[in-house]
């Protein structure tokens, strides 16, 4: 039998992806299933309804399909920073998950930071990568607290998604061996359990 003698000391936060108190609902197959083929996904939902738990074991599923995935959590982000030095905790939190180097800092230096978290991510990160790569980004409400519009990130991220196998401005897009996908946590007050979305379609 179990020792359960530590399941009930959780205080706020996610349970362990082996808890046995998580109740599985129909969002964990389908946010499992859409990240595995690659797709860009939203969870909504209120606090404390178990989004980040979901996603420890989505994570959790995901590396036992071979893939590499990445949480970050942008509310562990500085907000009284301006644009670079926001975009930058966010390429080095992804490289660090991945243990990887910075790449070239005289080229990237004279870009956006948007566009240097891009190349990072296109020349730095997805080489590296012989699994599928499944990104996770909690607390997503955090970016109201910032004092510039970070519309831009998650613009970035449905358009990356979308390159899977097509072209984008006359240029052919290289996909890894494996597909990568997105997940995007947020807070919403529509639902009273965790709904997935993604770019080509809703779940219910």
């Amino acid at each position: 039998m179990a020792d359960t003698s530590n399941f009930f000391k959780v205080l706020g936060g996610s349970l362990y992806a082996d808890d046995p108190t998580y109740a599985e609902r129909d969002a964990d197959a389908e946010l499992f299933a859409a990240l595995r083929d690659g797709e860009f996904c939203y969870v909504l939902n209120s606090r404390q309804m178990g989004k980040s738990s979901l996603a420890v074991r989505t994570i959790d599923r995901l590396w036992d399909e071979d893939f590499d995935c990445v949480y970050l959590d942008l509310s562990k982000l500085e907000a009284k920073i301006d644009p670079a030095q926001w975009y930058g905790n966010i390429e080095l939190e992804l490289l660090n998950a991945l243990d990887l180097e910075e790449g070239d800092e005289a080229s990237l230096a004279r870009v956006s930071p948007l566009v240097r978290l891009s190349r990072t991510i296109e020349d730095v990160v997805l080489p590296e990568i012989d699994r599928g790569l499944a990104i996770f980004i909690d607390e997503i409400d955090s970016v109201l607290g910032l004092d510039f519009n970070a519309d831009d990130l998650f613009a970035f991220i449905r358009w990356r998604c979308s390159l899977k196998g097509g072209k984008q401005d006359g240029a052919e897009v290289v996909e890894p061996d494996r597909a990568s996908g997105s997940a995007v946590a947020g807070e919403s007050s529509a639902s009273t359990s965790p709904r997935t979305s993604s770019n080509t379609g809703s779940f219910a």
